[in-house]
């Protein structure tokens, strides 16, 4: 039986040694809101699973999460290196050693979980990129199921699906939407988006509900300004998202990720993963 660990803790204080934690069963299913309007959440984040992780990503639907976390199979033999783990999102993950691993300068990145239950991974050799996208070999395993170029300075930033897996990649300045389809190259969806458009003036991280349509957002509203948590939505996956609003006055909370159903925020800190309910 799975198991949520769960204490109560404000971000920027210590989860020291006296904190406690227990049992707890999952929170009851939201709906997001309607377009334009703006989801209330707790500044209060609680620590949920008790694993050291960052590009934590999952999928409800398909129960697959995947991160860059440390092992706890491999901590006994004093490794204590980060890998690509996989498993279901209410338990902590472990090496199914199915997932490919950086090495050297042999980089897998940026991990995401289509709603299909595919995993889409960055990968760098130093000399080129490319997107993979992998799924179950029948053995347990995820085997590659197809591969498409990136440039250089492209990075996975979101992956959302339906017939088709579409992704949201950045390159430093601007993020646009690209759709995948079959065995072809990605093709581009309408413009390259500036950090404006948003309202902002950086973009730090951005994780979308599975259908593409709502975002939860690390950004600075001015240069050299704090990075705080937004929120904004989009009707159609054709259009651009609206402007953002800002949703939590917390600093510093980079590599979020969001519920389908808009009732937690996820947030990976201090070795657990923690999450922000909906109020």
């Amino acid at each position: 039986m799975s198991r949520w660990l769960r204490v109560a803790c404000v971000l920027g204080a210590a989860c020291g040694s006296h904190a406690t934690f227990y049992d707890a069963p999952r929170d009851a299913p939201f709906s997001c809101p309607a377009f334009g309007e703006t989801p209330e959440f707790s500044s209060t984040f609680v620590a949920r699973l008790q694993q050291a992780c960052t590009s934590y990503h999952y999928v409800d639907t398909t129960n697959t999460a995947v991160g860059n976390c440390q092992d706890v199979d491999r901590a006994g033999s004093g490794d204590f290196g980060y890998y690509n783990l996989d498993g279901p999102s209410d338990a902590i993950m472990t090496d199914s050693m199915s997932l490919p691993q950086s090495a050297g300068s042999d980089l897998y990145t940026d991990l995401r979980v289509t709603p299909r239950g595919t995993i889409l991974v960055r990968h760098d050799n130093g000399s080129a990129n490319a997107l993979i996208e992998l799924g179950d070999d029948s053995s347990g395993h995820f085997g590659m199921l197809r591969t498409t170029p990136l440039t250089t300075t492209q990075t996975l930033v979101a992956a959302y699906a339906d017939a088709d897996v579409h992704v949201i990649l950045g390159d430093g300045t601007t993020l646009s939407d690209w759709t995948w389809a079959g065995s072809g190259a990605l093709q581009q969806v309408g413009s390259a988006h500036l950090p404006d458009e948003l309202g902002l003036t950086e973009i730090v991280t951005l994780a979308v509900t599975t259908d593409g349509l709502r975002a939860v957002l690390s950004g600075r509203a001015s240069p050299g300004a704090p990075a705080f948590v937004y929120y904004t939505d989009r009707e159609r996956t054709v259009d651009w998202f609206f402007k953002s609003r800002l949703i939590l006055p917390l600093q510093g909370l980079t590599d979020l990720d969001l519920d389908d159903d808009c009732g937690t925020i996820w947030y990976p800190s201090q070795g657990a993963l923690f999450t922000a309910q909906r109020q």
